[in-house]
């Protein structure tokens, strides 16, 4: 054993050098573990180099910002105030986000409401002026007041309901400030004025998303870490009852996760609700490590009465090259995701793998230098009993090996489970899925879809080729433009300044559109009042060439209804009949979209590269091509299986599920490689197949349960998850260690008792 002695001696001879270098390594890390912020802004995910994302730029240029919040008040039917009354409360609800500053900036570019709506009137006498009219009259009934409202449904229709209970506030953020501070001071204000007992107020919108993700996943991270930390405690000392061995494993991964996270903001990148798992993975995977090496050297040094050098030396010898190869493997299933799109994914990857190689180096480091002192200052060691695995486990198993009949029953069922599950797996990437259906935020989402027109956004932007949008024709055209988008099943509502023109245009002149309603609105706008020249700047560029139609489309229900294609018609309809215009669509609705190929390219590369990876690493190692192959079907097996039990339970493909099936992968793979490692151990020692995978089965079947049931408890923490996906994600990695650990025991001896000794070379 010359290498492995090599390296107990190094590692105890420089064991103070290496104390102090972890030490110090630990507090440089630990001062970046205070640079690391919390940031949920979903578009800070999506590539730059995403076509949809680099029109909504583009649109973010031409016009001002295009991401819009959506605030909601609502009424209860018995309330007890006017119609005015509310209208008032509404304006208070407003000026309250108009007022928000950030360093010296207004937080919104506009706050619209109904209490602010201006309709176009007519002023003066031979010369023709415009101004603008409140469209709430307090001198007015209350009956004549909703008539009134109601009589501009073009104007009034996405600001508040027919019954006059629910008002919308459609709120746009200035570009020039933070999104994710402007979303922070916002949901403040909406929380003050919820507060109250005689009305409702709530906020939505695709970009409120980040601050409730946001908000979720630091009470998430200080729940769940401290619980994970719990229970590996408590399976530590049911495995070890030793105090001792129980600190130096959480040590370890403590450690681990001070280096990662720490990596994390010296390198300034944020913390999400994806990476904030990171901690819950690496302790029971960390922990497995240091479970092996402990047991091994406890029952070398104690119950054989080795010398700690020798004990310590068979330790590494024995398994030195396994637990390297699982954590490679481990850390390829999670490192495949580096290849990803998404920078949420890539992130996760890219860290949960460092995490790994840091819980393997650190196990190899620090636990000999704990056992050097400890054999300075022995405990009495109480002898373990030594446990046989079940009788029945192994009769079982070893009925089930050298029956085929039952080979092709178990092959039957999976088959089974594959076909009807995985036609049921679909993938979403709306971020309102991250909630649950009794959050606040899935509530108001549903109250602006019933009360108004939707909260999927996104903008259709024409830009005029010949003349500009002072021609009369020009607007006739989008008059028939604006019609055809409104007819759309899809499409909620259109808003733009047609309304306003049209309006215009009948204070002037009596008729729907007219020459002079144009040129009094767009040739001179400085003539015009503030309330119509703002709402002029954000939908037309000042040479009246371009102008931009906000299309809220409906909440579809089904989960693979995709805007782009809606988009793709009104473009394709504008092109085809209308040669005057140049077109193009833009906004969170479509980026959303886009973000689902996004992910579903992410799944099918990171997974098909890992296993790729695991399986030429396997045929390496082992040293051959048969070996490692067979190695890797279970593996493949229970990956099927476990999309298949998704679909079976309705779970989605999202940003957080999508790491599952490689976390199960990188971990599942473990199972395999020990009862491999096994078989092979029995076969060189002269034992032919069928005792060989006997004695394998009967040595590792049941530990290999054991040590299934301890990882996949940390795992299950996560079902306290305020988030679920990440409740489905800690279920499953849970329900996929089981079956892979299954799969294992039960299909690795079919397909190794027919194995010549010239492929088993080890």
């Amino acid at each position: 054993m010359p290498i492995t002695h090599k390296i107990v001696a190094y590692l105890i001879k420089y064991r103070l050098i290496i104390a102090c270098a972890v030490f110090l390594g630990t507090l440089f890390f630990g001062v970046g573990l205070t640079r690391l912020e919390i940031d949920n802004d979903t578009m800070k995910s999506v590539p730059r180099d995403l076509e949809e994302y680099q029109q909504l730029v583009r649109l973010e240029e031409e016009f001002t910002s295009p991401f819009t919040l959506l605030a909601l008040l609502t009424f209860p039917e018995d309330s007890p105030y006017s119609l005015h009354e509310r209208i008032e409360m509404v304006e208070h609800f407003g000026k309250q986000y108009g007022t928000l500053s950030i360093t010296d900036a207004p937080a919104f570019s506009s706050v619209a409401h109904i209490g602010s709506l201006h309709i176009p009137k007519r002023v003066g006498g031979i010369v023709p002026r415009i101004s603008g009219e409140p469209l709430v009259d307090t001198t007015q009934t209350e009956e004549e007041l909703l008539q009134r409202i109601n009589s501009y449904p073009d104007l009034a229709g996405s600001l508040i309901s027919e019954d006059g209970r629910a008002f919308s506030l459609v709120l746009e953020m200035n570009p020039e400030v933070d999104r994710s501070t402007i979303v922070r001071k916002a949901v403040e204000v909406t929380r003050q004025e919820d507060g109250r007992t005689d009305r409702t107020a709530s906020i939505t919108g695709g970009t409120a998303m980040s601050f409730f993700i946001s908000e979720r996943t630091e009470i998430d991270f200080t729940i769940l870490l401290p619980l994970s930390l719990l229970i590996s405690t408590l399976l530590l000392y049911l495995v070890f009852k030793r105090k001792l061995y129980v600190f130096i494993s959480l040590l370890v991964i403590c450690i681990a996760v001070v280096w990662t996270f720490g990596s994390m903001g010296w390198l300034g990148v944020p913390l999400s609700v994806v990476t904030s798992v990171i901690p819950v993975i690496l302790f029971p995977i960390g922990v497995a490590d240091s479970i092996h090496l402990l047991k091994t050297f406890s029952r070398l040094r104690w119950r054989l009465k080795l010398p700690f050098d020798r004990a310590l030396e068979n330790t590494y010898h024995e398994l030195l090259r396994p637990i390297i190869l699982t954590s490679i493997t481990t850390f390829i299933g999670f490192s495949s995701f580096i290849f990803s799109e998404i920078s949420w994914t890539r992130t996760f990857g890219i860290f949960t793998g460092l995490g790994v190689m840091l819980a393997l180096l650190f196990s190899l480091l620090l636990l000999p230098i704990f056992l050097y002192y400890e054999k300075e200052h022995p405990v009495r060691f109480r002898k373990e009993r030594i446990r046989k695995p079940s009788s029945k486990l192994y009769a079982v198993v070893t009925h089930y090996i050298f029956s085929g009949p039952l080979h092709g029953a178990a092959l039957f069922c999976i088959v089974g489970v594959a076909f009807f599950g995985l036609r049921q797996i679909y993938f979403e990437t709306n971020p309102i899925s991250m909630f649950s259906a009794e959050s606040p935020i899935v509530q108001s989402d549903k109250l602006i879809s019933e009360h108004f027109s939707g909260t999927r956004f996104f903008s259709v932007v024409l830009s005029r080729t010949e003349g500009n949008l002072t021609d009369l024709s020009a607007w006739e055209e989008l008059q028939q433009i604006h019609r055809y988008i409104n007819e759309q099943d899809a499409v909620g509502s259109v808003v733009s300044l047609l309304p306003y023109v049209e309006q215009t245009s009948r204070e002037l002149t009596d008729n729907p559109l007219s020459s002079t309603a144009v040129r009094v609105l767009f040739q001179n706008r400085d003539n015009l009042p503030d309330t119509l020249r703002t709402a002029l700047s954000g939908q037309i560029n000042a040479d009246n060439t371009r102008i931009r139609l906000n299309v809220v489309a409906r909440n579809m229900e089904d989960p693979d209804f995709d805007y782009r294609h809606l988009a793709h018609d009104i473009e394709a309809h504008i092109s085809h009949n209308y040669s005057h215009w140049e077109t193009y669509s833009a906004g969170p609705a479509l980026i959303t979209n886009a973000m689902l190929d996004l992910l579903i390219r992410t799944q099918v590369t990171s997974l098909t590269l890992a296993i790729i990876f695991v399986c030429l690493v396997l045929i390496l190692l082992f040293r051959s091509i048969k070996i490692g192959f067979f190695t890797t079907v279970p593996i493949l097996l229970s990956t099927i299986t476990t999309y298949a039990l998704m679909g079976l339970f309705g779970v989605s493909i999202n940003t957080v599920t999508v790491i599952v099936i490689n976390t199960c992968l990188g971990i599942g793979i473990d199972y395999a490689i020990h009862f491999t490692s096994g078989f092979l151990y029995y076969r060189e020692r002269g034992n032919e197949n069928r005792r060989a995978l006997r004695k394998t089965v009967f040595n590792k079947g049941s530990v290999i349960l054991f040590n299934t049931m301890v990882v996949g408890a940390g795992f299950l923490i996560l079902i306290f998850s305020s988030f679920p996906p990440i409740r489905a994600f800690g279920f499953f990695i849970f329900v996929s260690m089981i079956i892979s650990s299954i799969y294992s025991i039960f299909f690795l001896p079919v397909l190794f008792k027919n194995l010549r000794y010239k492929d088993s070379t080890y």
